[in-house]
């Protein structure tokens, strides 16, 4: 069985719960490919894994965001 990290956090009425595993690189947001937001949320989003880059290219991203506007969702 696969190892998963589960991870959550909060940022203002958001809160989001993420699942890290062993993978390709991908990053689903509430099962939406980041592709799928606008430009702006994705380069929020994609921050910290451009500076660890060398580590989330192998790592399959979940996160499961409720609650709050789509810029506290993405922070």
């Amino acid at each position: 069985m696969a190892e998963v990290v589960i991870a959550s956090g909060k940022r203002k009425s958001a809160i989001a719960r993420a699942y890290v595993s062993k993978g390709k690189g991908s990053v689903k947001i509430n099962k939406l490919n980041l592709l799928a937001y606008p430009e702006y949320i994705r380069q929020i989003i994609a921050e910290p894994l451009q500076l660890a880059e060398k580590y989330s290219k192998k790592l399959d991203i979940r996160v499961r965001v409720e609650g709050g506007g789509p810029v506290s969702q993405a922070e």
